[in-house]
């Protein structure tokens, strides 16, 4: 199976960060492929949560939906990275629908909790309240320190999601 990682934190707590040290992308409202260059597989994130896009909630979801099923299928395709902030919002996919999204598609799940945040006057997220949003997915979220180099945090989702293929 295929890995999904949900990279789990509010607004400014560094999920950028980790996203751009884990695939090298930089633009933290990116949304496609990063591709390896060599093998020609890639990874699919989405560097801004659903939660950010800036379009309706509805057609977000739709194209997460659909992107899902295509990601499931391409060989091409390691697995998933997503930024996503805990709100239970009602207007756009919430942080259990997209987990859902991944199980119905066959991903392997795994969830990372930023606590602490990057910033120290950041809102924080427990990773025992996501874990109980999150139990009917078959997911034991890990916490993560956002106020560690975004490097160290990848490499902790790479060691355990081998999501990036190690030449």
């Amino acid at each position: 199976m295929k890995p999904f990682i949900g990279i789990i934190g509010f607004a400014n707590s560094g999920k950028s960060s980790i996203i751009a040290s884990l695939t090298g992308n930089g633009n933290g409202s990116y949304v496609g492929k990063i591709l390896n260059q060599k093998t020609k597989e890639y990874v699919f994130i989405y560097a801004s949560s659903p939660q950010e896009i800036k379009k309706i909630g509805a057609v977000v979801y739709a194209e997460m939906k659909e992107h899902f099923q295509t990601l499931a299928a391409d060989k091409k395709c390691r697995g998933v990275i997503c930024a996503i902030q805990p709100t239970k919002s009602t207007k756009k996919p919430s942080m259990e629908k997209v987990f859902e999204l991944a199980k119905i598609n066959n991903f392997e799940l795994f969830g990372y909790v930023i606590d602490p945040p990057y910033n120290e006057g950041g809102r924080r997220i427990s990773c025992g309240e996501i874990k109980n949003r999150l139990q009917n997915f078959e997911v034991e979220p890990e916490r993560i320190d956002g106020r560690k180099f975004g490097l160290e945090n990848a490499q902790i989702i790479q060691k355990e999601t081998k999501i990036i293929l190690q030449q």
